[in-house]
């Protein structure tokens, strides 16, 4: 097994990203980069999930968001390949 270091982390979306279905272009670009989308708020055009820690700085890159908060950090034992 092989550490990781994991983030809980909120992400909320650019102004742009307000209708639902720019929400959910959105929220797919996040699972393309490796985050795992536990919830959406459409309300708020915010969302929450994990993504491991050596990648939230590219997800803040993106265009569609405005701002990743971090959570919580812990270890997770993952599988090896």
């Amino acid at each position: 097994m092989a550490d990781a270091i994991i983030s809980d982390i909120t992400v909320i979306l650019d102004s742009q990203y307000v209708e639902d279905a720019k929400t959910d272009q959105a929220v797919q670009i996040l699972k393309d980069r490796g985050m795992r989308v536990s919830n959406v708020d459409y309300d708020k055009s915010v969302g929450v999930g994990q993504i491991p820690q050596a990648k939230v700085h590219e997800l803040q890159q993106l265009e569609c968001v405005d701002y990743v908060r971090t959570v919580f950090h812990y270890v997770a034992d993952l599988p090896s390949a």
